[in-house]
């Protein structure tokens, strides 16, 4: 099966994302797929050395590491605004404050706390090819010590000279998209300052279990 078969259901969310994710009336350059799966490519590789190093003794130190990587890797406030859909243009300016701050928080603690179950991880690119008019879409595949490897797509974005991630696809599923219909439902039952209260106490229960490890 070629590589533009297997993605296609990737495509087809990534599609989707590419309509909804791109600031109005925004400007951007296409995207290199070679470039981009350099990018990903380094920024693997940075990831998988941290796991490979990490000791609870320096737990601290891993953490700060991991969340420059993170931050180095993905553009948080698109994929936060993307996420929240159409709530964002209805928001407050002191909702949007409140919410940028809590899912990122959110977002980033979730992955840094797990740093430590990352073992023997190998990370490589398999295929990269342009998507949309301005993005690359890049084709991994993650090995592990335990259970099969994992095929990881990852939508690039060149921002102003800058390379950024701005979805994840996983065996097909778009991580941005699963995520902007499970807020959407919270925010069709509680609104969106339901939403809000469900981040803070996500990020208040991510705390909370790092202060008792």
């Amino acid at each position: 099966m070629t590589l533009a078969k297997r993605l296609a259901p990737c495509l087809v969310l990534l599609g989707l994302l590419a309509a909804a994710a791109a600031p109005a009336g925004a400007e951007e350059s296409p995207t290199s797929p070679v470039e981009a799966a350099k990018f990903i490519q380094e920024l693997g590789n940075r990831a998988v050395a941290l796991f490979a190093s990490y000791t609870p003794a320096e737990a601290a130190k891993s953490e700060a590491e991991f969340k420059q990587i993170f931050h180095d890797g993905f553009d948080l406030d698109l994929i936060g605004r993307f996420v929240l859909g159409n709530s964002w243009r209805t928001a407050s300016p002191e909702q949007k404050e409140q919410y940028r701050t809590l899912f990122e928080t959110w977002v980033v603690n979730t992955y840094t706390r797990r740093i430590g179950a990352y073992r023997g991880e190998t990370f490589k690119v398999v295929g990269q090819q342009p998507i949309a008019e301005t993005d690359a879409l890049v084709e991994t595949e993650i090995d592990r010590a335990e259970g099969p490897p994992i095929k990881a797509g990852w939508r690039v974005r060149n921002m102003q000279g800058h390379m950024k991630i701005i979805d994840v696809v996983v065996e097909g599923i778009s991580m941005a998209l699963t995520q902007r219909q499970e807020f959407a439902s919270v925010i069709q039952h509680e609104g969106l300052d339901g939403l809000l209260h469900e981040l803070q106490t996500r990020v208040d229960n991510l705390k909370a279990a790092s202060s008792s490890n």
